[in-house]
């Protein structure tokens, strides 16, 4: 019986030394009215992402990843690109847009479809809280598996924690418990949402055809939001993914930029390849570092610069 206890407490510790303090997405979530996940105003937890010094995400009153300045007039929209996560919210592009004088802030919730993003904008456009721009990322690793299959981004908040809406009762009861602080779970639990997604839709790299019309799909969602707010500057930024041959990169930026239709993209693949110094991406090969967001920042920001009135 010893044996027993001593050995799920060994791999809890071992994972505890290894993984250090902190989790990737720590309980900083709530429930939207309408059922989608938005951040918790004024949540604040302790992260940590594989490769990365731990760090605190906090979460404003308004909603907003912090820092956020008082009266931004630009939205960074998007998923976990646009939320910076792995990184401090200083280091987070919107903050570095801001620095960089373009009042910028983010409310975008890691894991969140292209649709679920846009409607977080709508909603803040709504509620008049003076933005004038939107900035899109759109994710070429999750939105194109998202979009050939919208039940990928179905997510319920148990705890503050989002799980997939199809996660088995014994998930959402170890959230609702003291284990949920288990990195070992949490790390397991992570594993099993990650495979049920890769399992309902194939990686993007597996369908390259069909991955490009899916970007042509998300941009026709962009240009229909841009279209439903003609008072908003709406443009878009190309992350492309490191792991993909350049054909293919090619091919699905074409397909995003056809279906934009004219709405100005930026390709930020220039700027996040340099010949030397830091890597723009952390460990997953999928999300910016610190570096990367300094990057996007300096080559977004005079782009942005003149775009609104």
């Amino acid at each position: 019986m010893g044996a027993l206890l001593l050995a799920p407490l060994l791999a809890e510790g071992i994972a505890r030394l290894q993984l250090g303090p902190g989790e990737a997405l720590p309980p900083i979530f709530a429930a939207a009215p309408d059922g989608r996940v938005r951040l918790a105003p004024g949540a604040t937890a302790l992260a940590r992402f594989p490769g990365v010094p731990p760090h605190r995400l906090e979460i404003d009153d308004r909603g907003l990843r912090a820092p956020a300045p008082a009266a931004p007039r630009w939205r960074v929209a998007g998923d976990s690109l646009a939320f910076g996560l792995g990184v401090d919210g200083r280091s987070a592009l919107a903050a570095q847009l801001t620095d960089r004088g373009l009042a910028a802030a983010t409310a975008a919730v890691p894991g969140d479809s292209l649709a679920q993003a846009l409607a977080t904008a709508d909603d803040q456009l709504a509620a008049g809280l003076g933005v004038a721009g939107v900035l899109v990322l759109p994710n070429p690793a999750d939105d194109p598996l998202q979009q050939r299959d919208p039940r990928a981004a179905a997510r319920v908040v148990v705890a503050g924690r989002p799980l997939a809406a199809a996660s088995p009762r014994l998930l959402r009861r170890l959230a609702r418990s003291p284990l949920a602080r288990s990195r070992l779970l949490s790390q397991l639990s992570r594993g099993v949402q990650a495979l049920a997604l890769r399992a309902r839709a194939p990686d993007a790299r597996a369908d390259p055809e069909a991955t490009a019309a899916a970007l042509q799909a998300l941009g026709d969602q962009i240009r229909a939001f841009a279209a439903d707010h003609p008072a908003t500057v709406v443009r878009a930024a190309w992350l492309p993914p490191p792991t993909v041959p350049p054909a293919d990169a090619a091919r699905w930026q074409a397909a995003l930029s056809a279906g934009l239709a004219g709405l100005p993209c930026r390709d930020l693949g220039p700027a996040l390849a340099p010949a030397s110094g830091a890597p723009s991406f952390l460990s997953d090969r999928i999300h910016l570092s610190p570096t990367g967001h300094a990057r996007a920042a300096a080559d977004l920001a005079p782009w942005l610069a003149g775009a609104l009135p």
